[in-house]
């Protein structure tokens, strides 16, 4: 599993090094739709370790409270850290990324509380809110390990439909939304910890199936002009199917069959890049930020590959200053930048 997260982060990464970009080219467009979405890797792997670490061993309130000093105090701090610097620096927030009178009105006070509540203050920092949300529903999702095999399997396939036709919210701001539409990855990641020994089989025999699926789905979305994730800020406004969910869940399984496959020893450099996973996603934001600020971000801008050149190194510099920072306060990181 530390070759799926370490793929993950380096995906999720990318698509934010791909972020604002909208290409031209058959190649530009299936990277970036090949790096859109990852998040949901992020989402199947903690189900699956939700289930294999701590299923049975853990009491809830324990469960929750380690989570949120795990990632609930450094999203806290760097997301403070952040909104202080644009009060210092220009005098006030930033703009909302949802234009509306309601949030157009709020005071500094109120917009700063939002802005935690929703992780709106840089493009992955949604991802806490909404992972601390599922963090407290975790009483519901062991009532599904209760079930019977057959039921688990038709819940996550109507629930896949479900995320299908929900989208992900509007800049990612919606955190019920988010958890309706993750939701299914979750609980397929638990499946699978739960019979990994047999599923794992399955997957190793249908590589190229799953391949197939999966390059399918990006020609599909090129095909029909989807770019990107598909968001919308009704749920209940039907906008049409979001392939996304069928590659994302494609990609999971398809990467597993190759990892399985050819990767299935210990690789020393995907499991420092998984242990830096976290900490990698705390710091790429900053790092992007701080390209913007001092000019160069414009030299990275001009096309896919100088995009690409640009998520090496921010890959590098976040691992750089993680394993810094780790190094110089010890355990102590994992209030400053997860663990």
């Amino acid at each position: 599993m530390d070759s799926l997260r370490a793929l993950a982060i380096s995906l999720i990464v990318l698509g934010h090094c791909l972020g604002g970009f909208t290409p031209s080219s058959p190649l530009g467009i299936a990277l970036y739709n090949f790096s859109s979405g990852a998040t949901a890797l992020f989402v199947f792997i903690s189900g699956f370790f939700l289930h294999r670490i701590y299923y049975q061993r853990i009491t809830y309130t324990k469960f929750v409270k380690m989570k949120f000093i795990d990632i609930g105090i450094p999203y806290l701090l760097l997301s403070s850290i952040f909104l202080f610097f644009n009060l210092l620096r220009y005098g006030k927030l930033p703009p909302f990324p949802i234009s509306h009178q309601f949030y157009d009105s709020l005071s500094s006070v109120n917009l700063f509380i939002l802005y935690l509540l929703t992780g709106a203050t840089q493009s992955a920092y949604w991802y806490i809110p909404f992972i601390l949300g599922i963090f407290l529903l975790t009483p519901l999702y062991f009532r599904f390990l209760g079930f019977s095999q057959n039921f688990k399997i038709a819940m996550i396939i109507a629930l896949f439909v479900t995320s299908s036709i929900a989208w992900r919210p509007t800049a990612n701001i919606n955190v019920v939304q988010s958890v309706i539409y993750f939701t299914p990855f979750y609980l397929s990641g638990m499946y699978f910890s739960e019979h990994e020994a047999r599923v794992r089989k399955i997957v190793m025999k249908l590589l190229y199936p799953l391949g197939f699926t999966f390059l399918s789905t990006l020609a599909l979305m090129h095909f029909k002009g989807v770019v990107g994730n598909s968001h919308k800020s009704d749920l209940f406004e039907f906008s049409g199917i979001d392939l996304v969910v069928l590659k994302e869940s494609a990609l999971i399984l398809f990467s597993l069959s190759i990892l399985y496959r050819y990767f299935d020893k210990s690789s020393w450099f995907l499991g420092r890049l998984a242990n830096l996973s976290f900490p990698i996603f705390f710091l790429h934001g900053f790092v992007l930020y701080t390209i913007s600020k001092i000019g160069y971000l414009s030299f990275f801008y001009k096309n896919v590959c100088t995009r690409v050149f640009l998520f090496v190194v921010v890959m590098i510099i976040s691992t750089s200053v993680a394993q810094l920072v780790r190094k110089i306060t010890g355990d102590k990181s994992r209030y400053l930048i997860g663990k």
